[in-house]
């Protein structure tokens, strides 16, 4: 059904008395007689205002029959002219100090349900080689809705989200851009989207700065927080990105995927300082402080997985990605045992064991179940290997020719 929205007409296209554009679509040999009709009686309409151009009567009856006009032509692309004109009468009677005519508003009102609705119809038939036929008549039928309401931000929704389905991604960036620019208070729903399509295009610095915007007006929003952090993650700004997920993670302790987000990113930010305590040419030792910060972020992430395990069922990929955590922190703490203290070096060997131990039984599960992953076995047999369990890890190399 025709979408019941219709928000204030705003129209700035001043209104002519010429109907020398209408007559180009008389050509098309869809439209037929009932077309040739309509112009002729337009044209009749149109004599007669040049001669009364203030008679609000005669606007009335140009504004019926553009519309029949519109209702007579079977493809949308044909009609945006005649929806021109028919907006042109509006503009004329605002910009002559009334009001826009009742009657008037009621006939732009139903052309603009019947184009969007027609649209959405269309649309709605989920199927993508369905949407590829109909491409260019559903754009249409939006584009025409937006020539006949130029302030209906659903219009703009529904134009830019065909694009984007379509694979037009730089169409439907400048619709939303356009919808953005209507109002002086940036519409969330549009903005998010806008934010989130300037990230996939790779314009991160429109994204972060949209999304900072959002976030000004909508601090609570957490779609709006999640969405700033993808856009930070993207950009190298992991401490930024982290900030806001343990934000989201204390609000929202049951969303499981911030904690799983907030898990990988302070893993990432680990992994980097702990290589570059490694690859530094800095004779000084590693400080407790330094070190202490360390293991603070890997209780933190292990604190993290285990939730996750504890609460969510084990797939593979978690499974993986707390395994690989484990065992690559584990390896990462033994090699910079020799820049730490030996009072250092004593914790550095007990935790970098208890990774391993932590690894161990993630590694023989994803195994079993997955016996074709010789990569899950290699990761199980270092395990042994590191853990000094010689006799598994001998007949792991034997079962798979290792």
């Amino acid at each position: 059904m025709p979408i019941p929205i219709f928000i204030g007409i705003a129209f700035g296209i001043f209104f002519t008395l010429s109907c020398s554009s209408l007559k180009q679509s008389s050509s098309d040999q869809a439209a037929g007689t009932t077309v040739e009709s309509y112009l002729n009686q337009l044209e009749e309409i149109n004599n007669r205002i040049n001669n009364d151009p203030e008679n609000r009567d005669l606007q009335l009856q140009k504004a019926e029959i553009l519309y029949r006009i519109t209702s007579a032509i079977p493809d949308p692309a044909q009609r945006t002219t005649y929806y021109q004109n028919l907006t042109d009468i509006a503009s004329y009677q605002r910009q002559s100090g009334g009001e826009v005519h009742p009657k008037l508003k009621e006939i732009i009102t139903k052309a603009w349900s019947s184009e969007q609705g027609d649209g959405v119809r269309l649309l709605q038939l989920d199927r993508t080689d369905y949407l590829d036929q109909q491409f260019v008549r559903i754009t249409a039928h939006f584009e025409n809705a937006i020539v006949i309401n130029t302030d209906s931000l659903v219009t703009y929704n529904l134009l830019a989200n065909t694009y984007y389905r379509h694979g037009n991604l730089s169409d439907a960036i400048s619709t939303l851009e356009t919808a953005a620019g209507i109002s002086g208070e940036l519409n969330r729903d549009i903005g998010e989207k806008l934010a989130y399509l300037y990230l996939e295009s790779g314009d991160i610095e429109n994204s972060i700065s949209l999304y900072n915007k959002l976030h000004t007006q909508y601090p609570a929003d957490p779609h709006i927080r999640h969405g700033l952090a993808n856009a930070y993650i993207l950009n190298q700004q992991h401490t930024e990105a982290i900030g806001i997920l343990r934000s989201l993670t204390d609000n929202y302790p049951s969303r499981f995927e911030y904690k799983e987000a907030l898990a990988t990113e302070l893993y990432f930010l680990l992994s980097a300082e702990l290589e570059s305590t490694i690859v530094s040419d800095d004779d000084s030792l590693l400080t407790t402080a330094e070190a202490g910060n360390f293991m603070i972020m890997i209780d933190e992430i292990s604190e993290l997985f285990e939730s996750l395990q504890e609460n969510l069922p084990a797939s593979e990929e978690q499974m993986f990605r707390a395994a690989s955590f484990y065992h690559k922190t584990g390896l990462k703490l033994s090699e910079i045992k020799p820049y730490s203290s030996p009072e250092l070096a004593e914790d550095l060997e007990r935790r970098h064991i208890r990774m391993y131990e932590k690894a161990l039984p993630l590694w023989e599960k994803l195994a079993d179940n997955n016996p074709g992953n010789l990569n899950y076995v290699r990761n199980l047999y270092d395990i042994y290997i590191r853990l000094d369990m010689d006799e598994e890890a001998e007949n792991l190399q034997r079962s798979f020719n290792l």
